[in-house]
């Protein structure tokens, strides 16, 4: 299940005081939050902190890091955990890096990367739970994370090449 993503504007000010006042609606953890893009901005560190994805991106390589210590040392539980391991941990340092991109299209790009390792990372959670191998309701959680924070990184990547086109 993916988290929902809403943005509204909650303001009849002039534009600049209407962009400052939109709202971010977000299902964190099964739960709305509703914040002030501001706060998002770095005015609030506490509503910051909560939202990092980046911080959600390393949360979610530990989380797959443990499915994949839990697996059986069978033939197949290797062959999944090391393909796992391998797509599951690598979302974060790519975020990071596209964080540092010299351009838009470069950006774009390697959230493109990004985005293939979390699909990839789906791939290998559904076919393990097929498998029935490791801990159910850790690989249902797995699942859950990696839904959320595809989501988010395809948004990213669509907002993007939106900004881009409005710039040329």
């Amino acid at each position: 299940m993916m988290g929902n993503v809403d943005f509204f504007d909650i303001g009849q000010r002039s534009a600049f005081a209407r962009r400052r006042s939109w709202t971010l609606r977000s299902t964190i953890d099964g739960r709305w939050w509703t914040y002030n893009v501001g706060d998002l901005m770095g005015r609030s560190d506490e509503v910051a902190r909560h939202y990092d994805l980046q911080d959600r991106l390393i949360d979610l390589a530990v989380r797959i890091t443990r499915v994949c210590d839990s697996l059986p040392p069978t033939r197949a539980g290797k062959h999944v955990a090391g393909q796992l391991l391998r797509c599951g941990t690598a979302a974060a340092p790519l975020h990071a890096e596209a964080n540092s991109a010299e351009s838009r299209k470069d950006f774009i790009h390697k959230l493109g990367i990004c985005l293939k390792e979390l699909r990839e990372t789906m791939a290998w959670l559904r076919y393990l739970k097929s498998l029935k191998l490791g801990d159910e309701a850790s690989i249902d959680e797995s699942i859950d994370r990696t839904d959320r924070a595809t989501a988010i990184i395809f948004t990213s990547i669509r907002t993007a090449k939106r900004n881009e086109k409005l710039k040329s």
